[in-house]
Protein backbone atom coordinates (compact mmCIF):
# COMPACT_ATOMS: atom_id res chain seq x y z
CA UNK A 1 0.00 0.00 0.00
CA UNK A 2 2.47 2.34 0.52
CA UNK A 3 3.59 1.52 -2.82
CA UNK A 4 1.05 2.62 -3.89
CA UNK A 5 0.55 5.47 -2.34
CA UNK A 6 4.32 6.61 -3.31
CA UNK A 7 3.67 5.73 -6.45
CA UNK A 8 0.62 7.75 -7.15
CA UNK A 9 2.15 10.74 -5.39
CA UNK A 10 5.04 10.22 -7.87
CA UNK A 11 1.91 10.07 -10.46
CA UNK A 12 0.47 13.47 -9.05
CA UNK A 13 3.96 15.08 -8.43
CA UNK A 14 3.95 14.45 -12.48
CA UNK A 15 0.06 15.51 -12.90
CA UNK A 16 1.17 18.55 -11.13
CA UNK A 17 4.15 19.52 -12.85
CA UNK A 18 2.72 19.10 -16.47
CA UNK A 19 -0.20 21.32 -14.74
CA UNK A 20 1.86 23.56 -13.72
CA UNK A 21 3.79 23.47 -17.50
CA UNK A 22 0.72 23.45 -19.57
CA UNK A 23 -0.19 27.19 -17.34
CA UNK A 24 2.97 28.47 -17.97
CA UNK A 25 2.61 27.60 -21.36
CA UNK A 26 -0.64 29.10 -21.72
CA UNK A 27 0.26 32.12 -19.70
CA UNK A 28 3.26 33.08 -22.59
CA UNK A 29 0.66 32.00 -25.17
CA UNK A 30 -1.75 34.26 -23.38
CA UNK A 31 0.97 36.91 -23.19
CA UNK A 32 1.92 36.54 -27.33
CA UNK A 33 -1.88 36.98 -27.76
CA UNK A 34 -2.38 39.96 -25.72
CA UNK A 35 0.93 41.58 -27.55
CA UNK A 36 -0.76 40.61 -30.76
CA UNK A 37 -4.06 42.17 -29.39
CA UNK A 38 -2.00 45.36 -28.09
CA UNK A 39 -0.45 45.82 -32.26
CA UNK A 40 -3.37 45.70 -33.45
CA UNK A 41 -5.49 47.60 -31.37
CA UNK A 42 -2.58 50.51 -32.15
CA UNK A 43 -2.89 49.33 -35.82
CA UNK A 44 -6.67 49.82 -35.36
CA UNK A 45 -6.42 53.22 -33.69
CA UNK A 46 -3.76 55.03 -36.80
CA UNK A 47 -5.97 53.67 -39.12
CA UNK A 48 -9.08 55.46 -37.52
CA UNK A 49 -7.13 58.25 -37.40
CA UNK A 50 -6.19 57.93 -40.80
CA UNK A 51 -9.31 57.41 -41.65
CA UNK A 52 -10.96 60.67 -39.64
CA UNK A 53 -7.68 62.54 -41.65
CA UNK A 54 -9.06 61.21 -45.08
CA UNK A 55 -12.62 61.70 -44.43
CA UNK A 56 -11.56 65.60 -43.05
CA UNK A 57 -9.43 65.95 -46.67
CA UNK A 58 -12.12 64.38 -48.51
CA UNK A 59 -14.80 66.98 -46.81
CA UNK A 60 -12.19 70.16 -48.03
CA UNK A 61 -11.79 68.69 -51.32
CA UNK A 62 -15.51 68.06 -51.70
CA UNK A 63 -15.59 71.97 -50.65
CA UNK A 64 -13.15 73.07 -53.07
CA UNK A 65 -14.88 71.16 -55.83
CA UNK A 66 -18.05 72.72 -55.04
CA UNK A 67 -16.79 76.06 -55.10
CA UNK A 68 -14.66 75.31 -58.29
CA UNK A 69 -17.67 74.21 -60.40
CA UNK A 70 -19.60 77.02 -58.89
CA UNK A 71 -17.07 79.35 -60.37
CA UNK A 72 -17.00 76.72 -63.66
CA UNK A 73 -20.81 77.63 -63.77
CA UNK A 74 -20.05 81.28 -64.00
CA UNK A 75 -18.04 80.84 -66.76
CA UNK A 76 -19.84 78.85 -68.51
CA UNK A 77 -22.62 81.79 -68.22
CA UNK A 78 -20.34 84.27 -69.20
CA UNK A 79 -19.19 82.52 -72.12
CA UNK A 80 -22.43 81.78 -73.41
CA UNK A 81 -23.88 85.42 -72.88
CA UNK A 82 -20.33 87.08 -74.17
CA UNK A 83 -20.83 84.76 -77.39
CA UNK A 84 -25.04 85.33 -77.45
CA UNK A 85 -24.20 88.97 -77.69
CA UNK A 86 -21.11 88.80 -79.96
CA UNK A 87 -22.94 86.74 -82.75
CA UNK A 88 -25.82 89.97 -82.51
CA UNK A 89 -23.45 91.92 -83.45
CA UNK A 90 -21.94 89.97 -85.40
CA UNK A 91 -25.23 90.16 -87.45
CA UNK A 92 -25.86 94.05 -86.90
CA UNK A 93 -22.41 94.65 -88.64
CA UNK A 94 -23.81 92.25 -91.45
CA UNK A 95 -26.46 94.06 -91.62
CA UNK A 96 -24.93 98.18 -90.85
CA UNK A 97 -22.40 96.32 -94.35
CA UNK A 98 -25.51 95.61 -96.02
CA UNK A 99 -27.54 99.13 -95.68
CA UNK A 100 -24.00 100.78 -95.82
CA UNK A 101 -22.89 99.37 -99.45
CA UNK A 102 -26.57 99.76 -100.54
CA UNK A 103 -26.29 103.61 -99.45
CA UNK A 104 -23.26 103.61 -100.88
CA UNK A 105 -24.23 102.20 -104.20
CA UNK A 106 -27.40 104.64 -104.53
CA UNK A 107 -24.97 107.91 -103.05
CA UNK A 108 -22.46 106.99 -105.79
CA UNK A 109 -25.31 106.44 -108.52
CA UNK A 110 -26.58 110.17 -107.61
CA UNK A 111 -23.02 111.43 -107.72
CA UNK A 112 -22.59 110.05 -111.03
CA UNK A 113 -25.62 111.51 -112.31
CA UNK A 114 -24.82 114.78 -110.51
CA UNK A 115 -21.61 114.57 -112.15
CA UNK A 116 -22.76 113.91 -115.80
CA UNK A 117 -25.49 116.90 -115.01
CA UNK A 118 -23.08 119.28 -114.58
CA UNK A 119 -20.91 118.27 -117.29
CA UNK A 120 -23.49 118.68 -119.77
CA UNK A 121 -23.85 121.94 -118.33
CA UNK A 122 -21.14 122.86 -118.78
CA UNK A 123 -20.55 121.54 -121.87
CA UNK A 124 -23.97 122.66 -123.20
CA UNK A 125 -22.49 126.59 -122.95
CA UNK A 126 -19.28 125.55 -125.06
CA UNK A 127 -21.28 123.41 -127.59
CA UNK A 128 -23.63 127.37 -127.85
CA UNK A 129 -20.54 129.33 -127.76
CA UNK A 130 -18.72 126.84 -131.24
CA UNK A 131 -22.51 127.16 -132.93
CA UNK A 132 -22.26 130.79 -132.55
CA UNK A 133 -18.43 130.71 -133.78
CA UNK A 134 -19.85 128.71 -136.54
CA UNK A 135 -22.37 130.79 -137.59
CA UNK A 136 -20.05 134.08 -137.17
CA UNK A 137 -17.62 132.18 -140.08
CA UNK A 138 -20.31 131.19 -142.60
Amino acid sequence: IKFKMSSSGATMQNYLTDLIKNLESMKVDRGEIQEEISEFEKSKIETEQNIQTLATRLEELNISLEKKRSVKQEYVSNITEISTAFNKILESSQTLLHVAKKESNTLEKKKEKVMSDVNETLQTPNKKEEEVKEESQN
